[in-house]
């Protein structure tokens, strides 16, 4: 593997910018190196896109470093190049836990692969780190499709845990957090750009949008110790208000 060069290693600027966030890590920094490690040792490499709480600007010391590495075509020796360019560039700070994933250019513009990757979602809320942006600007019909699936796909997640008879052992903060409050919050803001023409990137953004009666969902997302309470002393109540909440946001254009 070709070795790193300094001259980049302090450049916070790609043709994205990265957002300041709420981490103390040196994400900047080892962010470059790793695109320019990625660049140096895969030469047909089409796109590098960060996603997540960080291209957000919400992420924490403790927040994975989501990355989408689009190549010509995809095999197993790029996927272990990948892997020994986060274990290298891991190596300068361990609190970053890098999660990269990999494409062929045709998989991240297929139909198939659009379920995982959603998008309208990336198309707003990435950063573009190198090559050329992957993705078209999504037209209405795409946005509605996208929050439209995403939000009966929530429905679905919450109706099973309820007639499941799910214990509250087995519903937990992350749980609802990761397959119910994100998707949902993600619905309210592709709906929030069909309504508003502005894309609310952040929860801070999208809260004063909102009627009151879905800031509850904000509210538990940013205090995961509330949350957990909440479904301690009554899951079946949790569930019940976010069904409530997923059907309203389903049911009103």
């Amino acid at each position: 593997m070709k070795q790193k060069s300094n001259e980049l290693l302090h450049q916070k600027k790609y043709e994205g910018l990265i957002p300041k966030n709420n981490s103390t890590t040196v994400y900047h920094a080892i962010l470059t190196e790793f695109v320019q490690l990625v660049s140096q040792n895969n030469p047909d490499i089409e796109s590098i896109l960060l996603v997540g709480s960080y291209a957000r600007g919400e992420a924490s010391s403790t927040s994975d470093v989501d990355l989408y590495c689009i190549f010509k075509e995809i095999d197993e020796k790029k996927l272990a190049i990948i892997g020994d360019i986060v274990k290298n560039v891991t190596q300068n700070d361990s609190r970053l836990e890098f999660n990269p994933q990999c494409f062929s250019i045709n998989e991240f513009q297929s139909l198939p692969f659009s379920r995982f990757i959603n998008p309208s979602i990336v198309y707003f809320e990435s950063v573009h780190l190198f090559g050329s942006f992957p993705l078209k600007i999504p037209t209405k019909q795409d946005i509605e499709q996208s929050w439209k699936g995403i939000c009966a796909e929530t429905l679905l997640s919450i109706r099973h845990y309820m007639s499941s008879n799910e214990s509250s052992e087995t519903i937990n903060s992350k749980k609802i957090t990761t397959f119910v409050l994100k998707p949902l919050i993600a619905t309210l803001k592709l709906k929030q750009y069909l309504i508003q023409g502005y894309y609310p990137n952040t929860l801070v953004s999208l809260e004063p949008l909102l009627d009151e009666d879905y800031t509850i969902l904000l509210k538990w997302s940013l205090s995961p110790e509330l949350l957990q309470n909440e479904i301690k002393r009554d899951y079946v109540s949790v569930l019940t208000k976010l069904h409530q909440l997923a059907a309203s946001i389903f049911n009103h254009e």
